[in-house]
Order: structure tokens, then sequence, then C-alpha cells
């Protein structure tokens, strides 16, 4: 694919784009500034769902 940011393969449309993200640096602002970032921070909880082929199963 080299610098393009979609592509075929194997009858699969594939694409590899660039984003960019601004973020907050939170260990600074945790240094920096204890009683802002107590008063800021959020706790969320997620669920990362991963399938992997098991080789070691009879998938060989």
């Amino acid at each position: 694919m080299a610098t393009a940011d979609e592509g075929q393969l194997d009858g699969y449309k594939v694409g590899f784009k660039t984003y960019r993200k601004e973020s907050i640096d939170k260990a600074m602002l945790k240094d920096k500034y204890p009683d802002i970032y107590k008063d800021v921070v959020r706790n969320s909880k997620y669920r990362r769902l991963t399938i992997k082929e098991d080789l070691h199963n009879g998938n060989e």
C-alpha cells in the first residue's frame, strides 16, 4: 500500500489512514495541578473483543 490510504487484498478492502488527535498529558497535569486533575478526571470501563485463530486446538 506504500503511502495509499486504501487498497485491495484477496477480495477485502483494506484501509490504512492517518488520523491526528490532540490529548492532555495526564501525568503532567496530575503532577503540576493535582487539584485540577482531581476535579476533571473521569473513569470509564470498557470491554475489548479479540478473536484469534487457535493453532493449538486442531485448527492447523
